[in-house]
């Protein structure tokens, strides 16, 4: 309880999340509900609530184990059968029943919050991880909010001046992903300006597509991204992270090159049709927080 506390209700923009994923995902879809849980249920739940749970999901027959190191690969699998095999397997789990999930429209909502200024937020159903247009919606999100030279931070934070900050990300997930654009205006602007600049170069990638320099810059910065990574052993991220997601996702651990090779084989062509097909403006959520007024 007090997580969600520190992470949602006493955070400034903190709710904003939550009511995002709601307003994306029906009722039903696992990425409704999000991951904290509610008050309401966090109270509710027992302490054979907890313990049925963790024996459900918590087993060997539903995780993944890496040992990343400098290992003697022999004695090291000497040290997991000793630690780990005489733990039960666990009951298999079944996957979730996930409804399907669309947007046929615009969702707005405004809500208030203790906050000095107001804050836009832009998403849209995209599709899921490793899918087709998935890694073109890295590239869109780099070409439009990625550095500084980066289509929608130039013009309204560096050019314009009458934006905070700026941000574009492809949110992407097992089940289903979102495509999301967070805008703060600087005082004196409104969320209707940022907004309108948002589509205008949202249209203008639609009809154009980035240019060479554009995505030979996004895929630098992304090769880079990758490379880094390798460089750590444990940790987010690193090797062993990357290994296990790997299996996890592809049942090959060794997906390095695939994944990487996602992105190389991108042309602006396919970041101009990853835009026009995933960015619709008529079919989206569109959130605002405000601050609260004065008393």
């Amino acid at each position: 309880k007090n997580e969600r506390r520190q992470s949602y209700e006493n955070r400034p923009y903190g709710m904003a999340d939550i009511l995002l994923t709601e307003m994306l995902f029906p009722e039903g879809h696992p990425y409704h509900w999000p991951v904290i849980g509610y008050m309401p249920d966090l109270t509710a739940a027992s302490y054979d609530d907890v313990v049925q749970f963790f024996k459900q999901y918590y087993g060997p027959s539903n995780a993944s184990l890496v040992v990343a190191g400098d290992i003697d690969t022999a004695a090291a699998r000497q040290l997991v059968e000793k630690w780990f095999s005489d733990i039960k397997p666990g009951p298999p789990v079944e996957p979730p029943t996930v409804p399907g999930v669309a947007l046929t429209s615009v969702q707005k909502k405004t809500i208030a919050d203790r906050v000095q200024l107001p804050r836009l937020y832009l998403a849209w159903l995209t599709p899921r991880h490793l899918e087709a247009g998935d890694a073109a919606l890295d590239i869109v999100a780099d070409v439009l909010s990625g550095g500084k030279n980066s289509r929608l931070y130039k013009r309204l934070v560096y050019d314009l001046q009458i934006a905070h900050d700026v941000r574009a990300q492809q949110s992407s997930g097992r089940l289903a992903s979102y495509f999301q654009i967070t805008v703060t205006p600087r005082p004196g602007h409104t969320t209707d300006e940022m907004q309108k600049i948002v589509d205008e170069e949202i249209a203008r990638l639609q009809q154009d597509g980035p240019s060479a320099h554009e995505l030979d810059r996004s895929l630098n910065q992304i090769e880079s991204s990758f490379f880094n990574r390798m460089e750590r052993v444990g940790g987010f991220g690193g090797k062993g992270d990357q290994l296990n997601a790997y299996y996890t996702e592809t049942r090959n651990p060794d997906w390095f090159n695939e994944d990487l090779g996602r992105y190389r084989a991108l042309s602006p062509s396919d970041i101009r049709a990853a835009a026009e097909a995933f960015l619709p403006r008529d079919r989206r959520v569109e959130l605002t927080v405000v601050p609260e007024p004065k008393q």
